[in-house]
């Protein structure tokens, strides 16, 4: 947590860089908007303001946050998508045969299956190529949201979700994708 006396020195800094008054108002203001930020963190976001803001006033609070902000996550889901595709199965009857998103949790982890159920499974590895663009961007949008909320519950809605009192649902399910692995479309 920023302390004021941090704030102070951060604007009498930025003051004497820029154009802007620094009163007692604006101290406080800062002080609220940069409260989560540390002492060190104020100082060296600062420095690299000072050294790089174009501007001739005292630039806002916002500034100051982004010049320490993490870098954006980067996703490489390529390569990812590469591994989904390696526990695919192949059928000549039915021709590839994609992993269900409970194999694709169990391999490569809930971030992965929540992404690859987000995208749909099938588009990532469609024929179309806009489509396929189109589901590795949902892909990729959702790896990110994944990993910027590393503790947050992942839900997925599938196969394994469905269930009834009797499993007729989940039975069906089962059958039909044996049918399927089996080589018939029956």
């Amino acid at each position: 947590m920023a302390s004021e006396r941090a704030i102070a020195a951060a604007l009498k800094m930025l003051g004497r860089a820029f154009a802007g008054v620094v009163d007692a108002e604006r101290v406080e203001l800062y002080r609220a908007a940069l409260d989560d930020l540390t002492d060190e963190q104020i100082g060296a976001a600062t420095v690299l303001v000072i050294r790089t803001h174009t501007g001739e006033f005292i630039p806002p609070p916002a500034v100051l946050r982004k010049a320490v902000a993490p870098a954006p996550i980067a996703v490489d889901s390529a390569a990812i998508i590469r591994r989904i595709e390696k526990l695919a199965t192949y059928n000549p009857n039915a021709g590839m045969i994609y992993p269900p998103t409970d194999v694709v949790r169990e391999q490569l982890g809930d971030a992965t299956a929540y992404a690859y159920a987000a995208a749909g499974g099938p588009r990532l590895f469609s024929e179309n190529e806009t489509g396929r663009d189109i589901a590795t961007r949902e892909f990729t949008r959702a790896m990110v949201e994944a990993a910027t909320r590393p503790k947050a519950l992942l839900p997925v809605i599938g196969p394994s979700s469905l269930s009834s009192s009797d499993g007729t649902v989940r039975s069906i399910v089962d059958a039909t994708a044996k049918r399927l692995a089996a080589g018939g479309a029956r």
